[in-house]
């Protein structure tokens, strides 16, 4: 079940799980990184940008010399446009940067989530609820958009999205152990045939939720999750 990785984990964080007594690592889940294309497709964008506001610019200086109504909606409809061009090309440039020290590390008895210099352990036993979403993204850079949010017990939260590298493995694992935990009872996880499947999912120790229905843990009798999505059987089918 567990891949065994011990790459990219800190002397922190091994204290750290040692100290929540999180057992064995499992596996590390580091943020994506951007091919080389986005480098000059970063500059590409700043380019644009830069050329809109230079245009911008030169409008509005002959706009100051000349006796003709200024050109507002065409000012506007050029720097709003550099602005947002200049945004994008920043963040395709630096996007490295700026997860660089994100990384979900998974253990035997639960995971560390890692944010710069922020460390929050979450054991399968501490989890409170857990919140999601799949969206089929047709046009974005994945065909495929997770956003999970996992909440402990405390109230803290936390959301593991498609920042992270194999983050469908990721999510099966928090699913899976979390619905142990969370469950009453015991729910076999198995290859199920005609059963309710879940795109968007809330489940806490009440039972499970797509939002319109809801399906309490007594109901359950089987329950399996693949790519982040959840498949379940209940005892009256």
């Amino acid at each position: 079940l567990f891949k065994n990785n011990i790459s990219n984990i800190s002397p922190e964080t091994q204290s750290l799980a040692e100290k929540e007594g999180l057992g064995e690592l499992c596996k590390v889940y580091p943020v994506w990184k951007p091919g080389t294309g986005f480098w000059p497709r970063g500059l590409a964008t700043i380019g644009l940008g830069v050329l809109a506001l230079v245009i911008t610019a030169i409008l509005i200086v002959a706009t100051l010399f000349s006796s003709k109504p200024p050109l507002l909606n065409v000012i506007f409809g050029l720097a709003a446009p550099g602005v947002l061009f200049l945004m994008a090309g920043c963040y395709l440039c630096f996007s490295r940067r700026i997860y660089a020290h994100w990384r979900v590390s998974l253990w035997q008895h639960g995971f560390i989530y890692e944010k710069k210099q922020i460390r929050q352990t979450f054991r399968w036993d501490q989890i409170e609820r857990v919140q999601g979403d799949i969206v089929h993204w047709h046009n974005g850079p994945s065909p495929i958009l997770y956003t999970y949010k996992v909440r402990r017990q405390d109230g803290y939260e936390v959301n593991l999205g498609s920042v992270f590298l194999d983050i469908p493995d990721l999510i099966d694992h928090v699913l899976e152990e979390s619905v142990r935990h969370l469950a009453p009872q015991k729910c076999s996880v198995a290859s199920l045939g005609n059963a309710w499947t879940f795109t968007h999912i809330n489940f806490d120790r009440h039972g499970i939720s797509n939002g319109q229905e809801v399906f309490p843990w007594q109901e359950i009798q089987e329950f399996v999750t693949k790519n982040g999505t959840v498949t379940l059987r209940t005892k009256a089918e």
